[in-house]
């Protein structure tokens, strides 16, 4: 048959290998003005109404009035609209969509196909068809289109291969896939869950941390240890003119051996510098590594996105630089407030405007600091004190008068230890659901190949084979297109009848 391979997979006794220009009857979509546009009448299925395979029509929804069209264009419930066109790169195109028996009448939008199955075929089996890998293999074979944009025109999507099952093995088939796919759906949900959940974790075991709940035992068991208040004796004789004033904070409770101290008392505040006006960034690494606010993630820098000064620029801003072990937290921008630890690798590196650094740190750990400012406790405090403007903007006198609940050395050094281990735990969870997603795809991939290989459902011999359903389809559309050409004959002869009498055309 045209479009089948000779290479294609035995197929079960009973069961065709056929085309979908076969069994259904196609429709291509109109290129609508966005002037033609109204708020009433029918509504405009577009391509982003049937993105990633879902139907959702509520997604930026359009109309044209009832009469715009012939209803030729118009999609009815059971058809199917496939996606034509979409990113090359990501493939997020070649998705079936079955029109359900609620929806409304929708107008056909360019850069979709809209077929008619047969009435003796299974809509719902031919959409799963469609992801069965050989379809899919063809369908992308037939791709073109620039670098970045694929499409597949008509003969793509309708001479593709499809495995077709009698008739009662499609609905058997269909059942027991929709009943699998509701228990792999039910596991995404739960999978998709894992990095929230993670997230909540981690800030209730800070949120633990910073109350002193995660190490109440370890202060039992260490009652010898001196309390943090010996530590601010320690900073006064550093600092005589030394001030802690928290008065506009409502600072909550914290053990008897912990004090409640600000930013600038346990460390110097500064700000990184901005390039030069009209000065830009390079990829060569020239010795003078930049550090933007966007390589400043999840408590570290991305040194692979790391860019630098030219060397003619290094000593107009040379001090502004970081040293390894400095805490630094973004003060401008989406993430204002993420804390985290300069890496060994960007000692002396420039540190961005958007971003400031925290150190010469005294009686007070840099990983500790880093996990406080994190914390929900401490975000929620940040957020508080930005500044509103059209960006948010963290200054730094704010982040002097942070508030930071101070344990005694030895037990901020046991804290840090109790968060990693169990921020571990979360990372490896995350590390879990990261693999396990593409497994869930395989699954299903899986699933599929069993069905059309015909060992998902049991086989009934006294099925119909699909090549009687075959003929029967081939039948009634000979059928068909006969009674429409003797139609279309007799009509022409009866215009040329007129027409021989001298009557206008139009008026017999």
């Amino acid at each position: 048959m045209v479009g089948i391979s000779n290479e294609l997979i035995e197929l079960p006794e009973g069961w065709e290998w056929i085309t979908l220009e076969e069994i259904a009857s196609h429709v291509s979509g109109v290129a609508f003005k966005s002037g033609d546009f109204t708020n009433y009448g029918i509504q405009v299925i577009r391509l982003g109404n049937v993105y990633k395979g879902e139907l959702n029509l509520s997604r930026e929804p359009v109309f044209l009035p009832e009469n715009f069209l012939s209803s030729n264009f118009i999609v009815k419930p059971g058809d199917i609209v496939i996606s034509q066109t979409g990113t090359r790169f990501k493939r997020d195109y070649g998705y079936f969509v079955l029109i359900p028996n609620d929806a409304p009448k929708l107008f056909l939008n360019q850069r979709l196909l809209a077929i008619t199955c047969h009435p003796l075929i299974n809509s719902k089996y031919i959409v799963l068809a469609s992801k069965f890998k050989v379809y899919q293999d063809y369908f992308f074979s037939q791709e073109t289109g620039g670098v970045n944009q694929g499409n597949v025109g008509v003969a793509g999507v309708m001479k593709g291969p499809v495995p077709l099952a009698p008739i009662n093995e499609q609905k058997r088939i269909v059942a027991k896939i929709e009943e699998l796919n509701d228990r792999t759906q039910k596991a995404k949900e739960a999978l998709d869950s894992i990095p929230q959940l993670c997230d909540r974790f981690r800030q209730s075991v800070l949120a633990a941390a910073f109350r002193g709940d995660l190490t109440a035992d370890w202060r039992e068991e260490n009652l010898d240890v001196e309390p943090a208040s010996i530590l601010l004796e320690k900073l006064k004789k550093r600092s005589p003119q030394l001030e802690n004033d928290l008065s506009e904070y409502d600072l909550s409770d914290i053990p008897d051996s912990w004090i409640w101290i600000n930013v600038e008392s346990i460390g110097d505040v500064k700000g990184g510098k901005r390039l030069p006006k009209g000065e830009s960034l390079v990829d060569e690494n020239t010795g003078y590594p930049y550090i933007k606010a966007g390589n400043l993630k999840n408590g570290t820098v991305i040194l692979s996105e790391i860019q630098f000064i030219p060397k003619h620029i290094q000593p107009l801003i040379k001090n502004y630089t970081v040293a390894s072990g400095d805490v630094y937290i973004t003060i401008v921008g989406a993430c204002i407030g993420d804390a985290g630890i300069i890496p060994t690798e960007l000692d002396g590196a420039n540190l961005t405007e958007n971003a400031a650094k925290i150190c010469n740190l005294f009686v007070i750990n840099n990983e500790y600091l880093s996990l406080w400012l994190r914390s929900s406790l401490c975000q929620e405090i940040i957020k508080s004190k930005i500044l509103s403007a059209a960006q948010g903007k963290l200054a730094l006198t704010r982040i002097k008068t942070l508030p930071i609940p101070l344990p005694p050395i030895q037990e901020q050094l046991e804290i840090i230890s109790r968060v990693r281990d169990l921020v571990n735990f979360t990372v490896r969870m995350t590390q879990c659901y990261i693999s396990m997603n593409p497994k869930l795809d395989q699954l299903n991939q899986s699933i599929l190949a069993k069905a059309f290989r015909g060992e998902l459902v049991p086989q009934d011999p006294d099925d119909e084979p699909a090549s009687v359903l075959l003929e029967r389809i081939r039948a009634e559309r000979d059928k068909l297109n006969n009674s429409k050409a003797k139609s279309d004959r007799t009509s022409k002869r009866k215009r040329n009848t007129v027409e021989g009498q001298g009557v206008l055309p139009g008026f017999e």
